[in-house]
């Protein structure tokens, strides 16, 4: 009998909080926000740049990094979740 007999995938395998899958469909929803990663292999931050204007009631750009992409999309999240349509499961922070 194998060990692997018993495995089976649930959910096709993707993480439920998944930072690529997140990334995309903030991308979709948000086409306007630029962003660079690491380059592969190197050190380095993931960066946003959200441009002026593009959160309701502030202005200013926003420049938003962090040195993993779940990080980035925590703050990004929460910067555009008082956003009428906001970020799907994004909370607000006591």
């Amino acid at each position: 009998m194998s060990a692997r007999a018993g495995l089976r995938g649930i959910d096709g395998g993707m993480p439920r909080n998944d930072p690529v899958a997140r990334l995309h469909r903030f991308q979709g929803e948000h086409p306007e926000v630029r962003f660079t990663a690491p380059h592969m292999g190197g050190r380095g931050r993931y960066i946003a740049v959200v441009p002026a204007g593009s959160v309701p009631g502030d202005s200013r750009e926003i420049t938003v990094n962090s040195l993993d992409l779940a990080a980035l999309m925590d703050q990004l999240e929460e910067i555009y979740q008082d956003e009428p349509g906001g970020q799907p499961g994004a909370e607000a922070t006591p």
